[in-house]
């Protein structure tokens, strides 16, 4: 994360902090508003928002954040380009508006999304561990992720997925191929009548607007034939007509021409009037005798209209459709046809796979069980120099059904912890305690590595009930997490904020009668200072400050 920016959210007015990659914490009087910026990001990461923590007096809270994706894998990238999100300039703000009357709206480079799409993509953002909050090592399939990356177990289990794949495949082939002696004869029968019939009609695209136009006129012949009747007798009948006064009339224009040749060009003119029109006659005629003389043509054109209709009531909604559904049928029927040989050659493949998928998950399980006794006694080891010598944790297999296995193996794994004598080990997601959760989860990430892509980490309440050698422990293992990332801690403990590469400090103050949140980043004087006071000391004090410039002299 490269900068936050808070608006009207719980006490803060506004607030705007930069960060930077390494270990960045937070102190602070209690009740300064340290958690709020971690409620602040909870909310960019898409946990779900209460309309309670809009600043008194205002309609809505803002917050953002601004991410760089130089360091983030190509296939987030793939999943930003499939939400038509662009990150072209190589950053994201995500966006958070909560509004008092308790609807809210989420942003992503200003497209609007869901809560649960940007929850999605915070999930590969930044990982919060505190109390209640939102965590993904909480889930088995993280879970499991962590330890194939602890055990180099990737490249296994990356082959026996491509295995699973190739097997469902060929399962769903050969489930298609399986239909019964009896039904597939059904099948082949339907589907040859369908081409047939739909072939013996031979469609065209576009015939259906033809044949509307066709049957509109046919069914408009009475109206047609005594309108051109009219028309014909105007244009060429008996006593009277255009032709028959255009005849007298070209007889006077020759005897005018005779007298003044200058009427030539008009005689002309007459002339191809009188022959348009006798054209024009002529053409209607045999437009009127062509109607007349098919009388069926009408129950023809209703006939194929009808058979358009029912075809496309069984087979598609349009022409097109019917075509491409004559195209599929053609291609099952040559499997159905070609299906035996081809099953038959299917399951040898598929058994051969089922053979290979169980060589290889069982090798997978032998090392990932190896692994997971060697993370135990590490992890075992990192919990003990938290602070926490009595806990146990061990990693649960539950072997798939029937002893079978999937695109992961054949185990699915849950993280066990008992965080006290005498309590039993339970999944890690039921720990109550969020600081014991926080150091479990550091001695995770401890070892994690380079196993997780998440880049920005904040662990919240990781000091609570933690003192002196612990305190610097939790302060050396955070340092250690955040070599190639970047975390958050919020602490109370000098021990754990000498060891920071950035300090802010987050104050509280009150201007005009209301609270007003704060943050700095110390340096220098103002640093020492901020330790003096968490060690409980006095400012004035030379051995106060003393022990403080000791613990940031602690090489980080």
């Amino acid at each position: 994360m490269k900068a936050l920016q808070i608006e009207d959210f719980a006490i803060v007015d506004r607030l705007e902090i930069e960060f930077r990659d390494g270990l960045n914490v937070l102190t602070g009087e209690t009740g300064a508003g340290k958690s709020i910026v971690v409620d602040a990001i909870s909310m960019l990461m898409g946990e779900r928002a209460s309309p309670h923590k809009v600043r008194a007096g205002s309609d809505r809270s803002v917050i953002e954040g601004l991410f760089g994706l130089e360091e983030m894998p190509e296939d987030f990238r793939s999943v930003l380009d499939g939400m038509g999100i662009d990150a072209g300039g190589g950053e994201l703000i995500l966006r958070r508006d909560i509004y008092a009357a308790g609807a809210g709206r989420s942003y992503l480079n200003g497209r609007m999304v869901s809560a649960s799409i940007l929850a999605e993509i915070g999930e590969c953002l930044c990982d919060i561990h505190g109390q209640h909050q939102h965590q993904t090592l909480l889930k088995n399939a993280r879970q499991l992720d962590l330890l194939d990356g602890y055990a180099r177990t990737y490249d296994q289990r990356i082959l026996v997925g491509a295995v699973f794949r190739e097997l469902r495949e060929i399962e769903r082939d050969l489930e298609r191929l399986r239909l019964g002696r009896e039904e597939r004869g059904r099948r082949i029968c339907d589907l040859r009548y369908a081409v047939e019939e739909i072939e013996k009609a031979a469609l065209k695209t576009g015939e259906e607007e033809e044949l509307d136009g066709r049957i509109k006129v046919m069914q408009n012949f009475q109206h047609l034939d005594s309108a051109l009747g009219v028309v014909l007798e105007r244009f060429a009948g008996e006593g009277g007509s255009i032709l028959e006064s255009l005849g007298l009339s070209l007889k006077d224009l020759e005897d005018a021409v005779q007298n003044d040749p200058a009427l030539s060009d008009g005689l002309e003119e007459a002339r191809n009037c009188y022959f348009q029109i006798e054209d024009l006659s002529r053409r209607f005629r045999e437009y009127r005798d062509r109607l007349a003389s098919e009388p069926a043509l009408l129950d023809e054109l209703l006939g194929r209209r009808e058979l358009i209709r029912r075809l496309k009531a069984k087979y598609g909604g349009s022409i097109p459709d019917v075509i491409a559904f004559r195209e599929r049928a053609v291609i099952e029927l040559e499997s159905l046809e070609t299906g035996q040989t081809r099953a038959e050659s299917l399951e040898a493949r598929r058994d051969g796979l089922k053979a290979e998928l169980r060589e290889k998950s069982d090798a997978l399980s032998v090392r990932r069980r190896n692994g997971a006794r060697k993370l135990e006694r590490e992890l075992l080891k990192g919990l003990k120099e938290l602070g926490m010598d009595r806990a146990r944790f061990r990693i649960g297999f539950q072997e798939l059904p029937e002893g079978g296995a999937d695109s992961l193996g054949a185990e699915r794994i849950s993280f066990l912890i008992s965080a006290n004598p005498g309590e039993p080990e339970k999944p890690l997601s039921e720990v109550v305690s969020g600081g014991e959760l926080s150091r479990i989860m550091l001695a995770l990430r401890a070892l994690q590595a380079k196993a997780d892509e998440v880049r920005t980490l904040v662990f919240d309440e990781v000091d609570s009930g933690i003192g002196g050698r612990v305190a610097h422990a939790v302060g050396e293992r955070l340092l250690e997490v955040s070599r190639g990332r970047q975390v958050f801690v919020i602490t109370h403990l000098p021990q754990i904020a000498a060891r920071a590469h950035h300090h802010f400090c987050v104050e509280k103050r009150t201007e005009k009668g209301r609270p007003k949140v704060v943050v700095a980043e110390l340096d220098g004087d103002g640093r020492v200072a901020e330790i003096v006071r968490m060690l409980g000391g006095s400012l004035e004090s030379e051995v106060s400050r003393r022990h403080a410039r000791e613990l940031l002299d602690i090489k980080r």
